[in-house]
C-alpha cells in the first residue's frame, strides 16, 4: 500500500496544478511552498473518510486533501488563510504511512493534529499549526469550546506520509491561502531525479 501510494504522489507531484480533490487517494502531493485556491469544494468526493469524532465532531465536510512527505525529521507548520476572513476552516493531519487513506476511517491511519476552533460570530481569522502564531496542543476545537485557533507546533518523522484535509465550515465558494513556507522541515524534495547505475540482465538465447 506504501509502495503504490508514493508512486501516486510522484504522478500528481509531476503534473500540472491541479484543483483541490475531495478526497484523500486523489490527494494534491504537496511540490510548493503556497497554494493559493480562489474556490472552496463543496461536499465530500466519492468517500466519506472522516467520521465524527475528536475534534472534528461532525465529521467531513467540504474538504480537500493534500499530501505530503517530509525530507527530514523536524518541526512542521503552515497556515490556512481564508480569503475573506469571515470564513471558518477547519483541518485535520493524518499519518497515512502505514494503512494509507482507508485506515483514516477505522483509526488505523492515526490522527495527529486537528483544529476546529472558531469564533461564534464576526472574523474568524487564520489557523494552521504554529507555536510561534499563539498555537498549542494539537487538538483544539469544536467551536469556541477550546482554542486557540493555532496548533502547537508538530514533530514530523522522515519518509511518513501525512494528509492534510481542509474542510470550510462556512460552506462558502471565497477559497482560501495554504502556506507551507514557514514550515522548518522540508516537505517535499527540491531536487531532481538522476539517472543510477544498472546492471542489466541481457537475453543470452533465442
Amino acid at each position: 500500500m506504501k509502495n503504490a501510494l508514493v508512486i501516486c504522489l510522484i504522478l500528481i507531484c509531476g503534473s500540472t496544478r491541479l484543483l483541490a480533490q475531495s478526497d484523500c487517494a486523489t490527494a494534491i502531493s504537496v511540490c510548493n511552498f503556497n497554494y493559493d485556491e480562489q474556490n472552496s469544494p463543496a461536499g465530500t468526493g466519492n468517500v466519506f473518510e472522516v467520521a465524527p469524532g475528536s475534534c472534528q465532531t461532525g465529521g467531513e465536510f467540504n474538504s480537500a486533501w493534500y499530501v505530503f512527505s517530509p525530507q527530514t525529521n523536524g518541526v512542521l507548520n503552515f497556515e490556512l488563510i481564508p480569503n475573506n476572513l469571515n470564513d471558518d476552516y477547519d483541518w485535520s493531519l493524518f499519518d497515512i504511512t502505514e494503512n494509507g487513506c482507508a485506515g483514516i476511517t477505522n483509526g488505523s491511519s492515526p490522527e495527529v493534529s486537528c483544529n476546529s476552533y472558531g469564533e461564534t460570530g464576526g472574523i474568524q481569522g487564520t489557523t494552521g499549526i504554529s507555536s510561534a502564531n499563539g498555537g498549542s496542543g494539537n487538538s483544539n476545537g469544536p467551536g469556541n469550546l477550546n482554542g486557540p485557533a493555532f496548533n502547537g507546533d508538530l514533530n514530523v518523522t522522515a519518509g511518513n506520509i501525512y494528509a492534510l484535509v481542509v474542510m470550510n465550515y462556512s460552506s462558502t465558494l471565497n477559497g482560501y491561502n495554504l502556506d507551507f513556507g514557514t514550515s522548518p522541515v522540508s516537505i517535499f524534495d527540491n531536487e531532481s531525479p538522476t539517472v543510477v547505475s544498472y546492471d542489466f540482465n541481457w537475453c543470452t538465447g533465442l
